[in-house]
């Protein structure tokens, strides 16, 4: 069976089409139901190959959390997947459907994620450990930082705008950087049939470079192949540390294992692009671009840095007119950014804007929204009151001509948010995840009846509105000290190795 086959893109197709494709969708969950149903009487037999594939089927289409679970737990427990690289893949496939909101999860769940990415760990550990020699820090280099990073693309791509921010700051605090690309996020290697499969980018240019030059700062620069298992990338990541003797390790992007096994050598802290989540490792200093909860620090075991994620804004190279985009003068405008809206602007966040829209509000969004004529029609004000203007190369240009931020909820974000700080346009979000974290406490709020009834407020009250606008610009200030917040994050890193580690 072409496994493959059974996939259908997510947006960009009409409505029609879009009912077609729900249809068929439909049917082959039923299918697959059956045969699960079937299997689990012993009235057919099949490999644990083809019960995973259909259990992914059922997960992504009807969507329960019973059914994520099924999922998880058949590959935890299948021999035939039984290889780190396997357990691996599938770990990662939950972390992208996860983060796109395409299951539906629990705290069990969560739990079972966490097992599969120890099991793909441990078992990579096991294969390797002889090789994984400490190196004391008497014979590290007090000023040598290796960074990691699980995905490095282009400058447009927000984490690798973050990563570069990183490398540049830590090169300017006086810092001897040097730089590993992984290739891990989302990595097709380890391939197991899954439903409609999610795989990371890989800029193939890279392959070519040795060094990378950021602003004028010449970093030693190394990307691993994506077509190799972990052990045996591992094994080339061992000779280049033990040549670079690095104090400690830097990981940027959750979910590591080279990261983590690399920890067995020299002490290494990670950090989620997901900046508002605790990242997922088994064996290094955890950093967080926010305080722990009560409730994190009662499951948490490892060692948890609270840092300041903060960013590096592109420089703004134009302005635009609202006339540019046919907007009136005199409407209040809010800007909705982000490059997966298809998944984030529900119907919840749309009748919210519907009846803001009602009251006079215009709204633009700007990014990736394939389904936007679909979504808007079923909402009139909105569809008489908003613009889709794609992809925005200059978003601090943008924001001059908006009044009001607004997020939808989801997991990402945070770079739009201080761009429109910067310009001196407040912002309303929910209070969870990197929008939350990076914007503060002062604009979030608890649900989108709260977030409606705030936008009204800065929409017919000048005074709050101003006092806001105040706050915002303070807000980006503090949030753009990239070098303030990297010498207290390697301070306290440091710290920790020379009371704990070696």
């Amino acid at each position: 069976m072409n496994w493959l086959a059974l996939s259908f893109t997510d947006s960009g197709i009409s409505e029609q089409n879009e009912n077609s494709i729900q249809v068929i969708q439909n049917s082959i969950c039923c299918i697959a139901k059956i045969i699960l149903d079937m299997l689990q009487n012993n009235e057919i037999f099949a490999s644990d190959e083809f019960k995973n594939f259909a259990l992914s089927v059922v997960m992504r289409i009807d969507k329960e959390a019973c059914y994520t679970n099924s999922f998880l737990e058949n590959v935890l427990s299948c021999s035939i997947l039984c290889h780190e690289d396997y357990y691996y893949f599938a770990w990662n496939q939950i972390k992208a459907y996860r983060f796109r909101r395409r299951i539906i999860i629990d705290s069990d769940s969560k739990k079972l994620h966490r097992d599969l990415y120890k099991k793909a760990y441990d078992m990579a550990y096991n294969r390797i450990k002889e090789k994984l020699k400490k190196i004391d820090i008497a014979e590290r280099n007090r000023d040598t930082v290796l960074v990691y990073t699980i995905q490095y693309l282009s400058g447009n791509h927000a984490p690798t705008k973050t990563v570069n921010e990183r490398l540049k700051t830590l090169v300017n605090m006086g810092k001897k950087v040097y730089f590993i690309n992984t290739c891990e996020q989302y990595k097709a290697y380890g391939y197991i049939p899954v439903y409609n499969p999610c795989f990371g980018a890989v800029n193939k240019e890279f392959y070519k470079y040795n060094r990378l030059d950021l602003d004028g700062n010449d970093i030693w620069f190394r990307q691993l192949s994506d077509i190799k298992g972990i052990v045996k990338l591992m094994e080339e990541v061992i000779e280049e540390i033990e040549r670079i003797k690095p104090y400690y390790i830097l990981s940027i992007g959750t979910g590591s294992i080279i990261a983590d096994l690399s920890a067995n050598i020299v002490p290494a802290a990670a950090m989620s692009l997901v900046f508002s989540s605790v990242p997922q490792t088994e064996n290094c200093i955890k950093i967080l671009g926010r305080k722990l909860t009560d409730e994190e620090k009662e499951i948490n075991t490892q060692d948890v840095v609270e840092s300041r994620f903060t960013f590096e804004l592109k420089p703004q190279s134009t302005h635009f007119t609202r006339k540019d985009y046919d907007i009136s003068n005199d409407a209040f405008v809010i800007v909705v950014v982000g490059i997966r809206l298809d998944y984030e602007i529900t119907d919840e966040f749309l009748t919210l804007l519907d009846n803001v829209c009602s009251k006079g509000a215009y709204v633009v969004f700007a990014g990736i929204f394939d389904t936007y004529s679909e979504k808007v029609s079923k909402y009139s004000n909105v569809a008489d009151n908003s613009k889709f203007i794609g992809y925005c190369d200059d978003m601090l240009a943008l924001m001059e001509i908006c009044d009001l931020y607004v997020n939808p909820k989801r997991v990402g974000g945070g770079f739009s948010v201080i761009e429109a700080f910067t310009k001196g346009k407040p912002g309303v979000y929910i209070k969870e995840g990197d929008v939350y974290a990076a914007g503060g406490e002062e604009f979030g709020v608890k649900d989108y009846a709260e977030m409606q009834e705030v936008i009204i407020e800065y929409m017919q009250d000048e005074q709050f509105y101003n006092e806001q606008s105040v706050k915002a610009v303070e807000r980006a200030k503090l949030m753009t000290d990239s070098k303030s917040a990297l010498i207290d994050m390697d301070r306290k890193i440091c710290e920790l190795i020379e009371e704990k580690y070696w």
